[in-house]
């Protein structure tokens, strides 16, 4: 029940939002304080907000290799 409530805090007394833009983000005193706690931890962590660079060059073609013998 406790967190339910610290939920609908964060949503104007909603458990739910559907809203765009609104939906996975909570508004209010509480949410500010989870999401400095998370950055923190992340900080603390060694974790960045850069996104990594996404590569193809290790992707291999299906039935080519190996597995192919499995379908014979």
């Amino acid at each position: 029940p406790i967190f339910l409530n610290r939920v609908r805090d964060g949503r104007d007394g909603n458990l739910y939002d559907s809203r765009f833009h609104t939906r996975m983000k909570g508004q209010g005193i509480y949410a500010a304080l989870i999401q400095d706690l998370f950055e923190k931890t992340c900080r603390s962590a060694g974790l960045s907000r850069k996104r990594i660079e996404l590569s193809s060059a290790a992707f291999r073609c299906p039935g080519r290799g190996r597995q192919e013998v499995l379908f014979e």
